[in-house]
């Protein structure tokens, strides 16, 4: 190997454990050698690099290769125009389930709020509470009609065609947007989310009880909102690209 190959190879090796994902593919760490390092090697040359060093994790490998989109046309203009939210189970140490409902803002990819519950408590209430969370966080209150502008997308499960689910949604100005049946894709940003969150998080952890699981999944949700790269946006992170939209709407006004 040469030598200039060496010394990119330790700063590779220097991304990865610096970053705090280890599913981050060829591209993702391309970018982080420029932002952390300054180094202008071609992408080409780090894919390789990997390989030959047997970095490339099966979720690395499969991160870099072309992927069907599933998000399609359900990508707003800016943010607090579409959240999308959704519910996906988990496994405590002791083999009891968990749910863990979450919801994300559809341009920013930021998730705005989540609520880890008991199995068997996972109702219609259970699924708002994110919702409510990310009111909170972007409108300041709950108020009647306080969500105006902002619609829902979610799938068909009965937590979100439940008379209260929907009740709530009036109540709060939140625009009902299910999927559409037999096209679960229409609901694929927060698909993909969830599927980074178990990769990342839920499935490298042995969580103890509901309360360790809430404790490790709110550091990571944090760490993701703050360093995860969006690459559709130019690989910021999702508080940064919220954070751009906001200086924008602020320049306009």
């Amino acid at each position: 190997m040469q030598a200039d190959d060496v010394r990119l190879l330790a700063l590779i090796r220097d991304v990865l454990n610096r970053s705090p994902f280890h599913t981050e593919g060829t591209k993702k760490v391309h970018r982080r050698l420029r932002a952390w390092f300054n180094v202008r090697a071609s992408r080409g040359r780090v894919n390789r690099l990997m390989r030959e060093a047997g970095l490339l994790s099966p979720q690395r490998a499969a991160a870099d290769r072309k992927e069907k989109s599933h998000e399609g046309t359900i990508i707003p203009e800016d943010i607090d125009l579409l959240w999308g939210t959704d519910g996906t189970q988990f496994g405590l140490a002791n083999g009891r389930l968990l749910w863990l409902f979450a919801v994300i803002d559809h341009y920013s990819c930021e998730i705005l709020g989540w609520h880890i519950i008991e199995v068997g408590s996972g109702d219609a209430m259970a699924a708002l509470e994110p919702l409510k969370q990310g009111l909170k966080k972007r409108r300041g209150a709950l108020a009647q009609k306080a969500g105006a502008g902002i619609s829902i997308r979610h799938d068909w499960g009965p937590q979100y065609t439940a008379g209260d689910f929907r009740k709530e949604l009036l109540f709060l100005g939140l625009g009902n947007s299910p999927g559409f049946v037999h096209e679960p894709e229409t609901n694929g940003v927060i698909e993909r989310f969830f599927r980074t969150l178990k990769e990342e998080c839920l499935w490298v952890h042995d969580f103890q009880d509901a309360e360790h699981a809430r404790q490790v999944v709110g550091q990571w949700m944090e760490t993701y909102n703050r360093e995860w790269l969006i690459e559709r946006h130019g690989y910021r992170a999702p508080w940064t690209v919220r954070e751009e939209c906001e200086a924008a709407r602020k320049a306009a006004a």
